[in-house]
């Protein structure tokens, strides 16, 4: 056992090293584990729980076994040699994947508690146009939802899906964004935002929900900006 924590704290601290500052951070976010276990792991001074590991390792996309076969190569000196992957069904260069949702969870973010997408219900991933997703900047925090009601019609239908840049949080004029606007970890919304003067507006753009003054707590209702919006014909 202690090998095998040995060789996970290497490949740990190898790929977050390789990352731009500030990744244990977001990995920490986006695992929904303390920042600091992370450190702990990294520095060998505890390894957390088999749970911890496996999911700090699916927050990565790597394989859990492939992920200490690394770390063991690393201790050893030798050469790393990827698994090959499955030939995809589309081509990689022209599109990409978003990971698909359809819970909220509270998870640590800067200043208290924020809203992210709940890890245990992950739907199968939606297929996207890189060259789409690219107009809007680099785009490395996606999640896709499906829209629950009729509050954007005619902008977005019902049982649309929207894709929504996590790292986006900060309100913008006109823009549309994912917000949790209760406690109920499937009762999220798409709102368009409206700045008037010192106060922050959401509003449908369906005229019968009546607009909202967001004058407080703005970061711990956001999930992201809308990007893109598909509608399924059935």
């Amino acid at each position: 056992m202690k090998k095998l924590n040995e060789y996970y704290s290497a490949a740990l601290k190898a790929v977050i090293k390789s990352r731009p500052r500030g990744f244990r951070t977001e990995l920490a976010l986006d695992a929904r584990v303390n920042p600091s276990q992370v450190s702990d792991i990294v520095h060998g001074r505890r390894y957390g729980s088999e749970e911890t590991r496996r999911t700090l390792v699916e927050a990565l996309g790597w394989d859990y076994e492939d992920f200490l076969r690394y770390g063991q190569c690393l201790l050893e000196g030798r050469e790393y040699v990827p698994p090959s992957k499955p030939k995809l069904a589309f081509d990689e260069v022209l599109y990409t994947t978003v990971p698909h949702y359809n819970r909220l969870a509270r998870v640590p973010g800067p200043g208290g508690q924020i809203w992210g997408p709940e890890p245990s219900d992950e739907l199968p991933p939606l297929v996207a146009r890189r060259d789409m997703l690219y107009e809007f900047g680099q785009c490395d925090n996606l999640a896709a939802f499906r829209v629950l009601d009729d509050s954007m019609e005619p902008t977005i239908d019902r049982d649309s899906v929207v894709i929504v840049n996590m790292a986006d949080r900060s309100p913008a004029d006109d823009r549309l964004f994912l917000l949790g606007l209760s406690d109920e970890p499937d009762n999220y919304i798409v709102r368009r935002v409206r700045i008037s003067g010192g106060d922050c507006i959401v509003a449908g753009d369906n005229l019968k929900y009546l607009p909202q003054a967001i004058r407080g707590g703005w970061p711990g209702l956001v999930v992201g900006r809308v990007l893109l919006h598909y509608t399924y014909h059935m």
